[in-house]
């Protein structure tokens, strides 16, 4: 069993956390929605793969918590909210997430691109 790889604060975030925050963002997803940031980036990935904004909703919905890579503190739009960063294969193509639930309740993903960098899965299983 993973502890403690990434941390929030002085908190080492652990898998409950994560797949807690899971849970909630997928409640309040199914009562308000996702609010989806409009970047060129996350708008071009989209296209060249093909992705409906029905198929991003359920990629996002999808996402375990194995998927996730870590934490990071908002800028500008999202300025002090938590960002929960994870990873998901969509045809070979790693995209990279990146979801929060602001302060009224909505939840929004902010990023939703393929990945710039290699993304780190710190409670993904190791593969021999």
């Amino acid at each position: 069993m993973h502890q403690n790889i990434i941390g929030m604060g002085n908190k080492a975030i652990t898998l409950e956390d994560v797949n807690r925050f899971l849970e909630q963002f997928k409640v309040k997803a199914s009562v308000f929605g996702i609010i989806y940031r409009v970047r060129d980036k996350n708008e071009e990935t989209l296209f060249n793969l093909g992705i409906s904004a029905q198929m991003r909703e359920k990629i996002v919905l999808s996402l375990e918590g194995t998927d996730f890579s870590h934490t990071t503190l908002g800028d500008v739009f999202d300025e002090g909210d938590v960002l929960w960063v994870f990873g998901k294969d969509y045809k070979g193509t790693e995209l990279y997430i990146k979801i929060t639930i602001i302060d009224n309740g909505r939840c929004l993903c902010v990023s939703f691109h393929e990945a710039e960098h290699s993304i780190n899965y710190p409670f993904k299983p190791k593969e021999d």
